[in-house]
């Protein structure tokens, strides 16, 4: 047991050092900088804020970056549950990325109400390539829609208020009947 106690500390020093030695060689070894482009893509308003919905009749737009300078791609406007291929595609746009490799805002189309993707087809190909050398982005890519255009109903609403306005009346009358009695 006090051989133990003895050779502890000495070992615990010993394996100090070396962990030390290691880190202090691992850390003078520099690796030159990876550089990652991230490229997105969204649906945006003329200003190039993002938007995810629509009224009917509004034009859709789309903006992204991480593309490469000057990239020419196709953009495909799918409705949400559709397979990505360019026949289940409702608006078509082929686009240029700035020098900068920036998209937008690019103008797209008007839709009926629904829920859409927007995919950018990067060789225009027709199929999604989303791995790697040139991942094609999907805004909205699953069961998360990309961005949703919805009816205005004013017949709804002029109905709901003409109803309310109506139990309001009937209210009074009934009130002031009440108080005559």
């Amino acid at each position: 047991m006090i051989r133990v106690a003895r050779i502890a500390p000495k070992l615990f020093v010993s394996l100090s050092l070396i962990i030390a030695l290691q880190l202090s060689v691992v850390s003078r070894v520099s690796a030159p900088p990876i550089t990652y482009f991230i490229v997105t893509l969204r649906s945006c308003d003329s200003a190039g804020n993002s938007k995810t919905v629509f009224g009917p009749g509004e034009f859709v737009y789309a903006c992204g970056s991480g593309y490469e300078a000057n990239e020419e791609l196709t953009l495909r406007v799918m409705p949400n549950d559709a397979m990505y291929r360019p026949e289940f595609s409702v608006c078509n746009k082929l686009v240029k990325a700035d020098s900068l490799g920036r998209l937008g805002p690019v103008k797209l189309c008007t839709l009926a109400p629904g829920e859409y993707d927007i995919w950018a087809d990067r060789n225009s190909d027709g199929w999604l390539n989303s791995g790697s050398p040139r991942p094609e982005p999907v805004a909205g890519l699953g069961c998360r829609r990309g961005f949703l255009v919805v009816p205005e109903f004013w017949l709804g609403t002029i109905l709901g208020l003409a109803g309310c306005f109506g139990a309001f009346g009937t209210f009074r009358l009934l009130k002031r009947r009440q108080k005559n009695i």
